[in-house]
């Protein structure tokens, strides 16, 4: 009497998974006779003998009196992965998401502002689609908090205020969902009366490119120009009118996984300027694993100009250490 197939193969799936997909009949070493002598049910017997024609029945043995080892579970996907913070900047989800990096710095330091060299720096920023459709409500908010001048009760030093309204557009599938191009208007500010107020509006468009490893994106900007102060001191007028000088007409920013598919290890660049004076900045950031499903460390380091606007004009160079938050 040969064993139910079904029986072999719930016992099968059980022990190695859904890769086994059928099982050959187990070999009678035994032969079992015609009419065998009654005997006092076992618990394997019970498994064994069951009626094939009920399935459920087989199942819920097999099940309940063998009771094999769980199959091994799909690998999941790493906790510590990047990826969603590769394009995080272009992705088109609904809702509230991530815009550009969300990060603090405790350790960060430069020389030339005014201030203590050590200070804490940290942004925000999100975007927010709206109406459902193509266009997005962003705001990035970045602050210098002199954490550590205990002697001035830790002011805040600076503090750059960035809202922005842009349409995006991306092509789909008659051509490819890895390219996209956004068209806004943003403005920057810092929040201060003269003589330190700083701030300026532009109009944008930000040509992107997502691939398997890497983003791409090239952003281009015309400032919209405003009245020249009459009084230095006075509010009406340009706080900043040589702004461009320093910022040049646009920005490239890369960013790729060092190590690939698992995207542990995320390096971004940042490359700005102005051709005719010959004045930009240049931005580099590498951030890895944190042992957290949210954050992951980086190391940033920035030369150039306008890394902040009251400091537009000035030439600095800053390392940070810290954490940023990633997307999920």
């Amino acid at each position: 009497m040969r064993i139910p197939k079904i029986v072999l193969m719930v016992t099968a799936v059980a022990l190695f998974g859904a890769s086994v997909l059928a099982a050959e009949p187990v070999a009678e070493t035994n032969p079992v006779p015609t009419m065998p002598a009654p005997t006092e049910p076992t618990a394997n017997s019970e498994a064994t003998n069951i009626d094939a024609g009920d399935p459920d029945d087989a199942n819920v043995s097999s099940t309940e009196t063998s009771r094999p080892a769980a199959a091994p579970a799909a690998a999941e996907p790493l906790l510590e992965s990047q990826r969603h913070a590769l394009s995080q900047s272009i992705e088109s989800a609904a809702g509230v998401s991530f815009h550009k990096n969300m990060y603090i710095a405790p350790l960060s330091y430069a020389e030339d502002y005014n201030g203590l060299q050590t200070e804490v720096v940290f942004q925000l920023s999100f975007k927010a689609r709206l109406f459902g459709g193509p266009l997005y409500f962003g705001y990035t908010q970045r602050s210098y908090w002199q954490a550590y001048d205990k002697d001035n009760s830790s002011p805040f030093r600076e503090t750059n205020y960035n809202p922005e309204v842009f349409a995006r557009f991306q092509p789909g599938e008659w051509w490819s969902e890895r390219w996209g191009l956004d068209l806004g208007i943003e403005h920057e500010s810092n929040g201060r009366t003269v003589p330190d107020s700083r701030s300026w509006n532009r109009l944008y468009t930000m040509a992107f490119h997502e691939g398997d490893d890497d983003m791409l994106s090239i952003k281009m900007w015309y400032r919209l120009k405003e009245e020249m102060k009459v009084d230095p001191l006075s509010a009406e007028g340009d706080d900043n009118p040589d702004i461009l000088d320093y910022y040049g007409h646009g920005e490239l920013r890369y960013r790729r996984c060092l190590d690939g598919a698992p995207c542990q290890q995320l390096f971004e660049s940042m490359l700005r300027g102005n051709t005719d004076t010959g004045k930009g900045a240049v931005e580099l950031m590498w951030s890895f694993p944190a042992e957290s499903e949210q954050m992951s460390w980086f190391i940033s380091l920035f030369s150039g100009y306008g890394e902040s606007l009251i400091d537009y004009n000035e030439h600095q160079n800053r390392i940070a250490i810290g954490v940023t938050l990633r997307p999920q």
